[in-house]
């Protein structure tokens, strides 16, 4: 089971120079959390939701996005790129080829992948009990410095019902 066979190849990405304004507008129109950085044909970075959360004053692209992002090559075993995605906490892994971005592999791609394994064992083995939410008029960088430390991805938000 290779990368290539279950990566997205249509990828939505951003090129530098860019600025905040310009990712959120894909990131809305999409309904992705987070694109590739492209400069002249190679990518150079990957901008997610969360980087711009960490930084809410930042505004150029070069400076808010991870640069030299962990990527794999698509011939790539798709257990390999599991382990990528579930070691470095990560939801999407950038498939290049001399550095050229052929892909992306996202936590939906490998969910794809592990349906056709075919795997008899239980989510209650894996799962975790422990949860927690925030308020809906919490600051959006506490949200960020929250989802930060508790290594989340995504938070229940409470209203007054």
């Amino acid at each position: 089971m290779l990368v290539k066979n279950y990566m997205t190849s249509d990828v939505v990405q951003v090129e530098i120079p860019g600025n905040r304004d310009d990712v959120l507008k894909i990131l809305k129109r999409t309904g992705i959390s987070g694109v590739p950085v492209i400069k002249n044909k190679k990518i150079v970075g990957i901008i997610t939701r969360k980087d711009l959360l960490r930084k809410p004053e930042e505004t150029q692209l070069g400076l808010l996005m991870t640069s030299k992002p962990i990527c794999i090559e698509p011939d790539e075993d798709i257990h390999q790129a599991a382990r990528i995605l579930v070691n470095n906490r990560i939801r999407r892994l950038p498939v290049v080829e001399d550095g050229h971005l052929l892909g992306l592999l996202s936590v939906s791609d490998l969910v794809h992948a592990i349906a056709q394994m075919k795997i008899k064992e239980e989510i209650k083995t894996t799962y975790t009990s422990k949860t927690f939410a925030l308020w809906e008029e919490t600051p959006l960088p506490v949200v960020g410095r929250v989802m930060e430390i508790s290594g989340v991805d995504a938070i229940p938000i409470l209203d007054e019902e």
